[in-house]
């Protein structure tokens, strides 16, 4: 088994703006996280949901699995391999996510 953790170089933070980074934890954000304070404090609510937020990375497992924090929002996780859906997981009260049997290379 190989863990990743949230702040590898191997993972692609795709559909943010800036990702706000702590020792164990990384933050996607929709707006540059160095000018939070210059935007409403409503924006700011949605500006760090994790909607339309991508990780990529690429490997050859067979099994994927992670933890989310519980309370990002997340309603449903979906995992594409190249490019096609191979399965969604509703997330909503769940912090923990796994797919199996995913397709070789």
């Amino acid at each position: 088994m190989q863990i990743l953790r949230h702040d590898d170089e191997r993972l692609s933070w795709e559909g943010t703006i800036s990702v706000e980074r702590a020792v164990d934890w990384s933050q996607p954000w929709r707006i540059p996280i160095k000018d939070r304070n210059l935007h409403h404090e409503a924006l700011l609510k949605r500006a760090n949901l994790p909607a339309g937020v991508r990780l990529r990375v690429a490997s050859t497992t067979r099994c994927l699995a992670g933890t989310v924090t519980a309370d990002s929002g997340m309603k449903h996780l979906e995992l594409y391999v190249d490019g096609i859906l191979f399965g969604s997981v509703l997330m909503a009260g769940q912090s923990e996510f796994r797919f199996d049997g995913l397709p070789a290379g």
